[in-house]
């Protein structure tokens, strides 16, 4: 388990935060960490801001049943609400600042800006879906069907 991750979280409200404009990857990471959540019971709420403009993304959402909400839709955060970044980093300019504590960031990018998270998984890999399906691997989690298919979509 990725104790300190849980840690962070549990007991909290939770909120899933992908980049601006989500790709395939940052649905398939930010699904794929709510559902691993999920085990531990911690309930999340997906989440981005800007628009989802790839029909690959529109798609994903369709046949995976992913739920995610627009920060147009949520409106500001509060302060106390726990922000998980996924396939992205704070105080990057594809990240808008929808407020809630950003507690943990889980991305497959470059460090772009120095940021003291409470807990941070960041590797240079492929895609960011490959770090939350090793959280289930490591664990000896089971993984739905559709969670599997939407993770194995990626490189």
């Amino acid at each position: 388990m990725k104790t300190g991750l849980i840690e962070a979280v549990k007991n909290q409200t939770v909120y899933i935060q992908t980049h601006n404009f989500p790709d395939p990857d940052a649905l398939a990471s930010g699904f794929g960490l709510q559902k691993y959540l999920e085990y531990y019971q911690v309930p999340s709420t997906l989440c981005y801001d800007g628009k989802l403009e790839r029909a690959s993304a529109k798609r994903m959402l369709e046949k995976f049943g992913i739920q995610i909400k627009s920060a147009e839709d949520l409106g500001r955060l509060r302060e106390e609400d726990c922000v998980i970044l996924v396939d992205s980093q704070n105080l990057n300019t594809n990240v808008t600042d929808i407020g809630g504590h950003k507690v943990a960031c889980v991305d497959h990018h470059p460090i772009f800006a120095e940021y003291h998270y409470q807990y941070s998984d960041i590797q240079r890999v492929g895609a960011c879906a490959s770090i939350i399906a090793s959280y289930f691997h490591e664990d000896g989690l089971p993984i739905a069907p559709n969670l599997a298919a939407a993770l194995a979509l990626m490189p």
